[in-house]
């Protein structure tokens, strides 16, 4: 058995092959991006049910996980292979390492300020840590009641979020006294309690000798090689920056970094005991023992460090069966623990052992590379690349701000932290006000960015006293706004001899706002206005017709002249500034250019297959889009009222109870009573969570006037009656069939609540989580 290390002793490390440092980071990213899906906290849509219907494999899945705060939830697909926060962080601290010298500076000044902008899952310890690094401003400075309530976060922060990013540190340290300290300073940046940092210390020990094995681990040598890292108090005070803590807390520190040392050993022991029983053990029980499925505590750094060093030493021969046991683990925080287990496989087996799985993975080429430079890159020295005070990045940070809300498919720009950026998507998710940004960044990272949108206050028309309704024999047709089409091969751009004469033109007709962007307009996602460079021949632009096709068409006005109007297909013609024939259909989303002036159509009127509702309705939306809404709108009433049961099965009152509350305000309030129901508030707060969500986007399902676009996709929208804003959301069939699938497992999960609805059990604090 290996004995406890006794401060920063200075023995040397031979250099890490750069096979195992590759096999390493890769590892890490395969295990987070097989384990996400399955982890607790990870929001996959469906919840426990969802998860264990999960087949071990190694195989990367798509799939939806409810994303965002709990008071304004949305849907975010990821994509097979894509990582989260855990190889977000270790990637910020692999290029802060490639800086050499003023690594620290680094990584406080642009990594951790800028990471809440494309994090992904991230732990709230760590983003509130990182968002005060971003005022520049320590997370444990107490000179504000604000700053103190962060602080005083940060000082419980004892999760897994340290020890799931320090491989890189193992990698390029030269000895174990840099190891110590780097992991140190590094973990302190984030988490202030030694959980966090004893568990990080002791997997960096560990991972360390994983690089330094010359062959075939023996049994307990990686278990026996993590207690180096139970460093005494003294030796963790002294790598403290003294403006840190006061004394009494200072002493405070030291004697729960004492316990912690205790509280680890007892753990080491446990997974020793398992190790030696070799197969008779039970990998699933040993890990239950250890605290990796016990929701209160499998977050902690010390139990998935542990728990990491166990599965990679129980299973050291056969590598893949270790890191599906850990990306699999029922109950467990199964992204960190497979990728802390993953890292320290890879610095075993290298990366030949992933197979498929490590081309596959998001950035494989990028973390290839930046493992690579981690081994043969020498240190730079300090003042080789000054960090400095850190104001460029912040001037980076705020010209993002600027920028950000403009950027679309093709922009280019510096990203905050410094890497220059080409954005190779652009997703409006408009339910929630939100624009996603996929950039690529120069070094050949992936990141996404969520951008808040802000709602501008809509303009009245200057002409508020024209007539906006205008009356066609037997039929009125009111001003609605439009719904963005597709359909088409690609962005149709006209040009116009007026800019702004032509974007009011459109604005008017279809009664919103079109702002113009240098020498451009956006009318819809597939018709652009351009400024000619020249005046335009007469006759030049008229050769060629639009189509717009509205929920229902706008009126015609006094301004705008109506040339045409086919009763039978609802269908009229207007003539834009340059001449161009603009037909208005109803019903359909397919946007149309014709070098032909329109005709009449004499067609029957066509109606969605079996529905029987005209096309020139809701245009061709599918029986299965109609059944979807339907069982949705069925099944969230159910919910509603089961959730109405639920409040009051835990007070105890009458069924005529909270008859008149709404859906959210229900969820709100089984949420602030969930507390009685004792060990299970944490899961019950993650069903609430689903539930709160699922019942907003049913809301937008019932509530929504629809159409169809190309691809399985739909476009709503509706006034929102709070604000008087237009709200529009985007929906995929898939979507629809998810929030069916989500509605029968919560209905069905519901007899779980109600049953311990009542019980009088003491209330559970829910864990720290990274």
């Amino acid at each position: 058995m290996g004995r406890r290390g006794e401060g920063f002793l200075v023995s040397a490390l031979t250099q890490v092959d750069v096979e195992r440092a590759v096999g390493s980071l890769l590892g890490a990213a395969v295990g987070d991006a097989l384990g996400w899906p399955q982890e607790v906290r990870g929001g996959l849509v469906g919840g426990q049910k969802a998860r264990d219907r999960c087949e071990p494999k190694p195989e990367f899945v798509a799939w939806t996980r409810s994303a965002g705060h709990y008071s304004r939830r949305y849907s975010d697909r990821v994509e097979a292979g894509e990582y989260s926060d855990d190889t977000q962080l270790l990637l910020a601290v692999a290029r802060s390492c490639l800086v050499g010298h003023d690594w620290y500076e680094h990584l406080v000044a642009a990594e951790l300020p800028t990471w809440p902008l494309y994090q992904r899952g991230g732990g709230g310890a760590v983003l509130a840590a990182t968002n005060s690094w971003a005022d520049a401003v320590p997370p444990w400075t107490h000179d504000s009641a604000r700053r103190a309530k962060v602080a005083d976060r940060y000082a419980g922060a004892g999760a897994n979020g340290v020890a799931m990013r320090i491989a890189p540190h193992a990698i390029r340290a030269r000895a174990d006294g840099e190891l110590f300290h780097r992991v140190l300073q590094d973990g302190l940046t984030t988490h202030g309690h030694p959980r966090a940092l004893v568990g990080a210390l002791v997997y960096a020990s560990a991972l360390r000798a994983a690089f330094q094995a010359s062959g075939p681990l023996s049994f307990g040598e990686l278990l026996d090689a993590a207690r180096a890292g139970l460093i005494p108090p003294d030796a963790a005070l002294d790598a403290i920056p003294p403006q840190w803590l006061g004394e009494l807390a200072m002493k405070q520190f030291a004697d729960t970094w004492e316990q912690t040392n205790q509280e680890t050993e007892e753990l080491l022991t446990i997974a020793d005991a398992s190790i030696r029983r070799g197969a008779m053990s039970n990998a699933e029980a040993t890990l239950e023992s250890l605290g990796c499925t016990d929701p209160k505590i499998n977050g902690a750094g010390t139990v998935s460090a542990v728990g990491a060093l166990y599965l990679a030493s129980r299973f050291a021969a056969r590598p893949m069966d270790g890191l599906l046991t850990a990306a699999f683990l029922r109950r467990g925080d199964t992204d960190t623990l497979a990728s802390m287990t993953g890292a320290l496989l890879g610095a075993v087996h290298g990366k030949d052992w992933l197979g498929a799985l490590a081309p596959a993975v998001q950035d494989s080429d990028y973390i290839t590379a930046i493992a690579t430079a981690l081994v043969e890159y020498p240190d730079r020295s300090a003042g080789d690349s000054p960090v400095g005070d850190g104001s460029e990045f912040r001037r980076h940070r705020e010209q993002w701000r600027q920028d950000a809300p403009e950027i679309r498919v093709g922009s280019r720009g510096v990203f905050p932290d410094g890497r220059r950026y080409h954005a190779t998507g652009v997703d409006m998710r408009t339910d929630v006000d939100i624009k996603r940004i996929r950039l690529r960044l120069e070094d050949g990272q992936t990141v996404l960015s969520d951008i808040r949108e802000v709602r501008s206050t809509p303009q009245e028309p200057a002409d508020r006293d024209i007539n906006l309704v205008t009356r066609f024999p037997d039929t009125s047709y009111q001003v609605k706004d439009f719904s963005p089409p597709s359909g088409e091969s690609g962005v149709v751009t006209a040009l116009t001899n007026s800019l702004r004469e032509t974007t009011a033109f459109y604005a008017r007709l279809l009664g919103r706002e079109i702002p113009i962007h240098g020498n451009e307009a956006v009318v819809t996602e597939w018709l652009h206005l351009r400024q000619a460079a020249r005046e335009l021949r007469p006759g030049e632009a008229s050769s060629v017709a639009v189509t717009l096709h509205v929920m229902t068409p706008p009126s015609a006005r006094k301004d705008i002249v109506v040339e045409g109007y086919d009763r039978e297909t609802g269908t009229m013609t207007v003539r834009d500034p340059d001449g161009r024939s603009v037909r208005i259909r109803p019903g359909s989303v397919v946007g149309e250019q014709s070098q032909s002036r329109p005709t009449a159509s004499d067609r029957p009127i066509a109606t969605s297959k079996e529905s029987e509702i005209p096309l020139h309705i809701f245009g061709d939306l599918t029986d299965e889009f109609y059944a979807g809404v339907g069982r949705a709108g069925t099944l969230s009433s159910m919910l509603e009222d089961r959730m109405r049961a639920l409040i009051q099965a835990m007070e105890d009152e009458p069924q005529t109870s909270h008859a008149g509350q709404g859906a959210s305000a229900l969820v709100t309030m089984a949420r602030k009573r969930a507390p009685s129901l004792g060990d299970a508030w944490r899961e019950f707060d993650e069903f609430a969570t689903r539930a709160d969500s699922v019942l907003r986007l049913r809301n937008d399902l019932v509530h929504n006037l629809w159409q169809p676009k190309s691809g399985g996709y739909f476009f709503g929208h509706r006034i929102d009656q709070r604000t008087g804003e237009r709200r529009s959301t985007t929906l995929s069939i898939d979507d629809v069939r998810h929030e069916v699938a989500e509605l029968l497992s919560l209905n069905e999960e519901w007899n779980h609540w109600y049953m311990l609805a009542g019980s009088s059990q003491v209330d559970a604090e829910p864990p720290a989580h990274k």
